[in-house]
């Protein structure tokens, strides 16, 4: 009798328990509510820009192309999400993304900067962090808490570059 209901109480909390951690929210990305039309999008990479950024939004494009079912493709002609480089000593930014909408689709074009005033400061690993930080949010993700690459400063990304596997699932999601 005992057995029985230890083993019944032991279920329910099992069960209670599953149902929990299966109704938890993903912890590393939030949609916008937005979202491109297509999945196959034009990326322009300004060539006047430092090497180390030019690099950076390089090899972002490529990290979040090769990691999700998105198709990221560098063009010199008309893009979908141009890729720049501004330099601006008095803001506390190191990247910043310009987003326009119609309904709950994104708008071409897309303009997507890194500061070179904090940048050119960075190692070239961590200014490839802000572009696919950046890159994120041309894709639709919005900033989250933790240790994540969407995290909103960039010291407390904890080391993390590329996208996490939370976050390409989201992308995933959202296309």
């Amino acid at each position: 009798m005992l057995l029985r209901r230890l083993t019944r109480i032991s279920a329910f909390f099992a069960a209670l328990l599953f149902i929990t951690v299966t109704a938890l929210p993903a912890q590393a990305y939030s949609w916008s509510g937005y979202k491109w039309g297509s999945s196959t999008l034009a990326v322009y990479i300004d060539g006047g820009q430092s090497g180390q950024n030019s690099s950076g939004w390089s090899a972002a494009t490529s990290n979040w192309s090769s990691a999700t079912d998105i198709n990221l493709y560098v063009t010199t002609g008309t893009a979908n999400i141009y890729l720049r480089q501004t330099r601006i000593s008095n803001v506390t930014w190191d990247g910043i993304t310009y987003r326009s909408t119609a309904g709950s689709l994104y708008q071409a074009p897309m303009n997507a900067y890194l500061n070179s005033y904090y940048t050119d400061g960075y190692t070239y690993t961590t200014t490839r962090g802000v572009a696919a930080h950046e890159l994120g949010h041309a894709l639709g993700l919005e900033h989250v808490g933790g240790c994540y690459l969407m995290n909103s400063a960039t010291p407390n990304r904890c080391g993390i570059y590329y996208p996490t596997s939370d976050e390409i699932a989201g992308v995933n999601a959202i296309y």
